[in-house]
């Protein structure tokens, strides 16, 4: 199907193959290349359009704006605007998290900017379907978003816009920030004013609303679309204009947000200006320190093992670690466990599923570690004990966490693939790439084009955001889960998926595979008795409740 770009076309609809419009005669094709498929959304700046891209081989969807100012007093300061956006996208290039600019031109006296279509829903439509968000999810969108703006403020560029309808969650739950005009908000009277006056005024701060936005005016604006999305309540009311303060912990309903995350909220809407963040890397710092006074879950004391524990910290005291290091036997060397914070993932664009704070070793099992505990090591790949331990099956997984239970009197399992998928692409601390730790696999894994074609020794690459190496090449790595097709089957706790199928899940990819299998949402079902040299595994602990 085709759609005119004529907005007074009574009958838009035509078919693929026609060139002009059967009911108006307009051109079907933007400079004979960009097609329309749909109205996306319609306002007083004009029409977005989902579309194609014919020129390409591939012909990759884009979004299209058309500028088609309605009831504006201002039509050149509009203009201007408009064709700002396009500047200011040019000027950002490509970022995962921003829409890439293709083209801005005029045609048949209307001006249009192409640029990516971002599939997804945006943050308002999110919590319009599901409710509010609850305070995991706010640590995630800081995390994505903070570093986003960090990049744009280098490139002195001031959105001046966000909120939630201007984040779009990708399917994959990469958050990307959109819409850098404004041109729709700078309509009406606000253009006949003397300075123009951009933004949507409940996320405005007070130097913007007088024409003089800084960086730190964009850090504002996330405040409050954080404070937005947590109690699904307009800043006019979460602020009181007589005590002249934020009151939005009323607005919580019931819910608890913790004292970390309350101060790093009320600093990004300190009203006057020196009392707020000036950059977002201020506010990333405040962020880790943070987390750092999260308070886990408690294990539950254990009764006495009956052989002598190996623990670095005594049983009890275990989960108040941010990190846990444990001595292995027969000169095993130390097992690092990473602690995971809990929160909301989205798998698959839809299927939510709510994790508890669990702990992943920092690296795969490795051929060192293997043998301390099992006293034995059949790897195909040799000759140095920091390789990740290889050719195992699942059931030498299972049996391997089954025995270090027993040794540390400690429970150890394999994770379950929702806790693999979590810890993979950061937790709340995720910045949405691709894969583990980058949106560059070259940095953080070894993958078929260089590999070499051999198995490397752990942590080489970069990390991914929690400090966990390997997750995304190296070694396939077994999860506990029974394969499931659909991860709209996986258990909605983080736990692990039960069938009676021989198959069992693992992720990450590997040594001898294409990049596209080490993304942290690739998956894949496996006989659990194959025994494979890129077959490995880490390891995951889970406190006792």
């Amino acid at each position: 199907m085709s759609y005119c770009f004529n907005p007074n076309c009574v009958r838009p609809n035509n078919t693929t193959s026609d060139h002009f419009c059967r009911n108006c005669g307009a051109r079907l094709r933007l400079q004979d290349r960009y097609r329309a498929l749909q109205v996306i959304v319609e306002g007083g700046f004009g029409i977005a359009y989902l579309a194609i891209d014919e020129a390409k081989p591939s012909k990759p969807q884009c979004f299209i704006k058309q500028f088609n100012p309605q009831g504006m007093v201002n039509i050149p300061k509009a203009i201007q605007l408009f064709q700002q956006e396009a500047e200011r996208l040019e000027q950002l290039g490509n970022h995962q998290q921003i829409p890439t600019l293709h083209a801005h031109f005029e045609q048949n006296g209307r001006h249009y900017i192409i640029q990516d279509y971002i599939p997804g829903i945006n943050l308002d439509q999110e919590v319009r379907q599901r409710g509010a968000f609850k305070e995991d999810e706010i640590w995630q969108l800081l995390t994505q978003i903070l570093p986003v703006l960090e990049f744009i403020h280098r490139a002195h560029v001031i959105h001046r816009d966000i909120k939630p309808e201007n984040i779009i969650r990708r399917p994959n739950g990469q958050l990307v920030l959109v819409d850098f005009g404004a041109a729709k908000y700078a309509l009406g009277k606000a253009l006949a004013q003397v300075g123009t006056i951009i933004g949507s005024s409940e996320y405005t701060p007070p130097e913007q609303t007088a024409g003089k936005a800084t960086f730190a005016s964009d850090l504002y604006s996330l405040g409050v679309t954080c404070l937005v999305l947590m109690t699904l309540t307009s800043p006019f009311k979460l602020y009181h204009f007589i005590e002249m303060e934020w009151q939005w912990q009323h607005y919580l309903a019931g819910r608890r947000i913790s004292d970390e995350l309350g101060r790093i909220l009320n600093r990004l809407v300190a009203k006057a200006l020196n009392d707020r963040y000036q950059t977002a890397e201020q506010v990333l710092q405040d962020l880790q320190m943070g987390l750092m006074f999260l308070t886990p879950p408690l294990v539950q004391s254990s009764p006495p093992p009956h052989h002598p524990s190996i623990l670095v910290h005594p049983i009890s005291q275990l989960s108040q670690h941010k990190n846990l290091n444990f001595n292995l036997p027969r000169n095993g060397g130390q097992l690092e466990l990473m602690m995971v914070p809990g929160g909301t993932l989205i798998m698959g664009g839809h299927h939510r599923i709510e994790l508890q704070t669990f702990w992943i070793s920092k690296y795969l099992i490795t051929q060192r570690q293997y043998q301390g505990v099992m006293g034995k090591n059949f790897s195909y790949f040799q000759g140095d004990l920091d390789y990740p331990v290889d050719s195992v099956s699942w059931n030498d997984a299972h049996i391997f966490c089954q025995i270090l239970s027993k040794i540390l009197n400690v429970p150890i399992d394999l994770p379950s693939e929702a806790q693999w998928e979590w810890a993979a692409r950061g937790s709340i601390l995720s910045r949405g790439f691709e894969y583990s730790g980058s949106n560059c696999l070259e940095e953080v894994g070894w993958y078929n084009e260089n590999s070499g074609k051999i198995i490397h020794p752990v942590g080489q690459k970069k990390p991914n955001e929690l400090g966990l190496y390997d997750m995304s090449g190296n070694v396939w790595e077994w999860c506990k889960d029974y394969w499931v097709n659909e991860v709209s089957r996986l258990p909605q706790d983080g736990s692990s998926h039960v069938n009676r199928d021989n198959k069992r899940t693992q992720r990450g990819g590997s040594w001898n595979l294409f990049a596209r299998n080490a993304r942290s949402v690739n998956r894949a079902g496996v006989n659990q008795e194959s025994r494979y040299n890129y077959f490995g595994f880490r390891v995951v602990h889970i406190p006792l409740i």
